[in-house]
């Protein structure tokens, strides 16, 4: 996971991630949410098709105040996970709603799910449920690290519900008006 990089910049990325908030936050503009998941959703068009993984996409037109390029990546990134954990000719949903004071975003998939034990740790750089599951999808352990930092950023949470073999429900919380 991480839009296709080598894995070793992956660290670097994080690296940057970690001393860069100052200089992030200084590329934050309000934007359309909707604009930024149909970039991600092109980028990652080939794998779903590989798949013949089908998308219910009920993301809405919200106005979101962040550095969407980073918004991007961390959203790429969850839905990269989605392909990669979930059978072939299954769907993905994501849904964007507006709360009375943030943003959400949920990313839910139907494939193998994440046990009980290991859902508060997923998020932990290097941390895999299974070591065996990077030799089939590649994971290096930091993409969803690197999403857990990115919401960090801009000062909101992410989190997941999951059942193993009935998938998981990623969920992104941004908040409408913060100081960043």
């Amino acid at each position: 996971m991480g839009g296709g990089e080598p894995l070793g910049s992956l660290p670097t990325r994080l690296a940057k991630l970690d001393h860069g908030d100052q200089v992030i936050s200084q590329k934050f503009k309000k934007q359309d949410i909707k604009e930024t998941i149909q970039r991600a959703l092109v980028s990652i068009s080939n794998k779903m098709d590989d798949k013949e993984i089908k998308l219910d996409d009920a993301s809405a037109g919200i106005d979101v105040y962040g550095n969407h390029g980073l918004l991007e990546e961390a959203i790429r990134n969850l839905l990269e996970n989605a392909i990669n954990y979930s059978p072939k000719g299954s769907n993905i949903e994501i849904k964007s709603l507006c709360c009375a004071d943030c943003f959400e975003l949920h990313i839910k998939d139907y494939g193998i799910g994440i046990p009980p034990k290991d859902c508060h740790r997923i998020f932990e750089r290097f941390y895999r449920v299974d070591k065996s599951r990077d030799r089939h999808t590649g994971g290096s352990g930091l993409g969803l690290a690197i999403v857990k930092h990115i919401i960090n950023i801009h000062q909101g949470s992410v989190s997941v519900e999951s059942q193993e073999g009935e998938g998981s429900l990623f969920k992104i919380n941004i908040p409408v008006n913060h100081n960043v």
